[in-house]
Order: C-alpha cells, then sequence, then structure tokens
C-alpha cells in the first residue's frame, strides 16, 4: 500500500531510502535486516550524504556471502545550512 506523509527535516538530518536489497540480502541462513542497517547507520553520526551511503552499501558488501541476491540501491539526502 502506497501511502503520503509529510516529514520535517531539520539542519543537520539526513534521510536514507533504501531497496529491499539491503534488508533481504543474506549470510547463508541470516538476513541482513533492519536491526543491522540501523548499526550500521549508528556508526556515521555526522557523515555527509555520500558517506551514508557508501557506508550502508559496505555494511552490506561485507555482510554477504557469494553475489548479491537483489538489487541494492540507496538514496541519502541530508539538509544542509
Amino acid at each position: 500500500m502506497l501511502v503520503d506523509r509529510a516529514v520535517d527535516l531539520n539542519l543537520g538530518d539526513t534521510l536514507v531510502l533504501y531497496t529491499d536489497g539491503v534488508t533481504d540480502e543474506r549470510r547463508d541462513a541470516d538476513e541482513f535486516g533492519e536491526t543491522r542497517l540501523h548499526e550500521a547507520l549508528s556508526e556515521l553520526p555526522g557523515a555527509g550524504a555520500q558517506r551514508i551511503a557508501d557506508g550502508v552499501v559496505d555494511a552490506v558488501v561485507g555482510f554477504r556471502t557469494g553475489q548479491p541476491k537483489d538489487d541494492i540501491a540507496i538514496l541519502a539526502i541530508k539538509v544542509v545550512g
């Protein structure tokens, strides 16, 4: 279901959008999931949008074994002054 939501972003906030290829990536029977995504993001406080996107990709690629099973796309938008 598609739902429109309004979100107010403040100076320094970052919005991160990602495909399910990020959270669904697997290592054997273990899934990367949202918990690992949150952990990866928590290791990047104050980082710029490009570094955040790269950090998430690095975390997913470092987690998986073998070739990716799905697309991995990340868009990070940071509010700067």
